[in-house]
């Protein structure tokens, strides 16, 4: 595996073309309609995530196109559900739950970068490189830390240690400074096929990241404006665990833990346009 990386993850996503856009306002508020009116789309995503006949409503209006969902708006210790249904049974374990906090989009999700994480089982949806389908992962990102590695967003290949895609903070050139790296790797990870900005890590700021697979090329996208690109053929998949907030290192060890805050995490098939990502940035 590539020089260590601490996630802030993954990986790493309305109504503008094909996104069905979900949390807008305060993800935590009652829907003011009758959720079952197919025809709201307000109440169909302003509905309260523990109320089952919410949920559904929820999920019928969203875009097809969105496999994954994270808000991170409900307490993690009490499990973490992704909105979509791809990932499943989501958890973090005692003193490592993050702290929910307000957000850019409703509330987020703190991460002390000692041993906060999430852990997710993931689904086939997320091979990509199986089907050659371009995807996006997006996420916000507020960090306090930006070195030496930190995962943000971690989907994983292999248990052997080896990644499916992340978005992560690293000196991943050597040069000294905290670099956002989003990566996708096919049967091996040399740094030259990662989409690197160096030196783009900000702290106490929030940013939106969006990594873009286009089928054979890898682009980093930060608040809707593409700061690095790099070819690569494929992605690697083989339903090992998706993570947030840390890497699972070979031999089992979580490492690369992130500081600082993550919202609202999504990943779609398919290329998003800068367009798009901007509509989801503005919440509209």
């Amino acid at each position: 595996m590539p020089a260590p990386v601490r996630l802030l993850g993954l990986l790493l996503l309305m109504g503008c073309g094909r996104i069905g856009f979900g949390p807008v306002g305060d993800a935590g508020d009652p829907a003011d309609a009758d959720a079952g009116d197919a025809g709201d789309a307000d109440a169909r995503v302003a509905g309260d995530a523990g109320d089952a006949s919410g949920d559904a409503a929820m999920d019928a209006g969203l875009d097809p196109d969105l496999v994954v969902w994270l808000p991170f708006d409900t307490d993690p210790s009490a499990g973490i559900r992704d909105v979509r249904g791809t990932l499943t049974n989501g958890r973090c374990v005692g003193s490592g739950c993050p702290t929910v906090v307000p957000g850019v989009l409703g509330g987020a999700y703190e991460f002390d970068g000692i041993d906060d994480y999430l852990i997710f089982d993931t689904s086939p949806t997320l091979d990509f490189g199986g089907s050659g389908q371009p995807f996006t992962a997006t996420v916000w990102y507020n960090a306090r830390d930006g070195g030496p590695a930190q995962q943000v967003v971690y989907a994983q290949a292999t248990d052997s240690g080896d990644i499916s895609f992340q978005v992560s903070f690293e000196d991943l050139l050597g040069g000294g400074t905290y670099d956002v790296v989003w990566k996708v790797c096919a049967s091996s990870c040399p740094s030259e096929n990662f989409a690197t900005w160096v030196g783009g890590v900000d702290l106490n700021e929030w940013r939106f990241v969006a990594g873009v697979w286009t089928g054979s090329e890898s682009i980093l996208y930060v608040d809707g404006v593409e700061q690095a690109r790099a070819s690569t053929a494929d992605v690697k998949f083989d339903g090992s665990p998706f993570m947030v907030g840390a890497d699972w290192e070979s031999g089992g060890s979580i490492e690369d833990f992130y500081e600082g805050l993550i919202d609202d995490l999504r990943v779609y098939r398919g290329a998003l346009t800068v367009d798009e990502q901007r509509a989801i940035m503005s919440g509209s």
